[in-house]
């Protein structure tokens, strides 16, 4: 009789065992389930789907499955914990540098540093001040874990789309080379400094191509039919969170995230025409570029 007894108090050891070990462990993200990265609460269970008290990996950092440098790639890219697939669900994707891509190592960015650099792992709700609240065309909408100050380019933190991507992408930031400058993107030594004479810029006729809901020119006539406000109104090419084709992680033919743009020399017209006519492509509008003005 005891050793029956004590056999069951060994099978109901185990089992408490085996419960304390699964409770350690990672719990995966789900569609539907929120974001694992913010909005925390007492109740929660999202801080399981990175953590875990008791089944970090070997090379685990912070209770992590991996090390804290390949966190969002093991997520997102080299498993299916995530639910966002961006660059097209491929690592090499990220790893290689090209014009169609934000990799891990972004050969022209001092201080770059893939994942990490643009966003804050805990950050999702624009909670605190390590976050913005919106990224997609306005200051509202979801929010992506952007960080307020990615690149230190623009003075103060970063609220929203415009200043988040200038953060890097400005005349004295880390970005200013190459291709930018050589197409649509004009320097201008006298203003280097002055954050408003940079890619963005407040004016009606400034150094570069003017970001403005105002589809006329000074002299009141139509040039534009569709705004450019935004850095994605030029910069269109792939949707948010497509796995194939990701703005702004990774687009398969769009260099630069530019639609119908291949290489420095073709297809610019295409990005052009996409506002500065209306109705028809490039051999059947009336209204428009060369036509109307």
């Amino acid at each position: 009789m005891k050793r029956y007894v004590f056999l069951g108090l060994v099978v109901v050891a185990l089992f408490a065992m085996t419960s304390v070990a699964l409770a350690g462990g990672y719990l995966n993200s789900v569609p539907g389930g929120g974001s694992p990265h913010g909005n925390y609460s007492d109740s929660g269970t999202k801080c399981k789907v990175c953590h875990a008290v008791h089944n970090a990996s070997a090379s685990g950092d912070v209770l992590l499955r991996g090390t804290r440098a390949g966190a969002c790639v093991y997520c997102h890219l080299t498993n299916t914990y995530g639910v966002y697939r961006p660059y097209g669900s491929t690592l090499s994707n990220y790893e290689s540098e090209s014009a169609f891509n934000h990799t891990d190592d972004h050969n022209a960015f001092a201080g770059y540093s893939g994942c990490v650099s643009c966003h804050t792992v805990h950050g999702a709700y624009g909670i605190g001040s390590a976050a913005i609240g919106g990224s997609d065309d306005s200051t509202d909408g979801d929010n992506y874990i952007l960080k307020t100050n990615p690149g230190g380019g623009v003075s103060g933190n970063a609220t929203n789309q415009i200043d988040f991507c200038r953060d890097c992408h400005n005349k004295q930031g880390n970005a200013g080379s190459g291709q930018c400058f050589e197409t649509c993107h004009t320097q201008d030594n006298e203003t280097d400094g002055n954050i408003s004479s940079e890619y963005f810029t407040r004016d009606r006729d400034g150094i570069t191509h003017v970001m403005t809901s105002t589809l006329t020119a000074p002299s009141a006539q139509q040039v534009a039919w569709t705004e450019s406000a935004y850095c994605k109104s030029c910069h269109s090419a792939g949707p948010f969170f497509t796995a194939g084709n990701s703005f702004p992680h990774y687009t398969p033919s769009n260099a630069q995230f530019l639609p119908d743009y291949a290489t420095e020399n073709t297809d610019l017209d295409a990005v052009c025409l996409q506002c500065h006519v209306q109705g028809g492509d490039g051999d059947n509008y009336t209204t428009g570029v060369g036509k109307t003005f």
